[in-house]
């Protein structure tokens, strides 16, 4: 790269940042409005969570020790989700799936 094209990716990289952070600024009343909605109130920590789940779990393999794994930790998700305890799910199922990575993987 040269010197210019250092300079010009740098300028990209600065505006980008500041346009992600002054946005929610700007458009305060509009996102406010869209927030405010009852679905959103409701389940956006579900959803949240859900996405956390997924992207976890994104490097699928058919290898049975790894399938053994996502199936206890999501199966320790969701019985601890049904209490309706998210934090200690989340960490729960964390710490149960870090226990069967290690010792099932080697």
């Amino acid at each position: 790269m040269t010197i210019t094209e250092k300079i010009a990716f740098t300028l990209i990289l600065i505006v980008s940042t500041q346009l992600t952070r002054l946005l929610p600024l700007i458009f305060q009343k509009s996102f406010s409005k869209f927030f405010a909605h009852k679905f959103f109130k409701k389940n956006l920590t579900d959803l949240i969570i859900f996405f956390l789940i997924v992207y976890c779990y994104r490097d699928f393999s058919t290898n049975p020790e790894y399938i053994i794994r996502v199936a206890v930790g999501v199966y320790a998700f969701a019985i601890h989700y049904l209490f309706e305890r998210t934090l200690l799910s989340i960490f729960s199922a964390t710490a149960i799936y870090m226990t069967l990575l290690k010792f099932i993987a080697s």
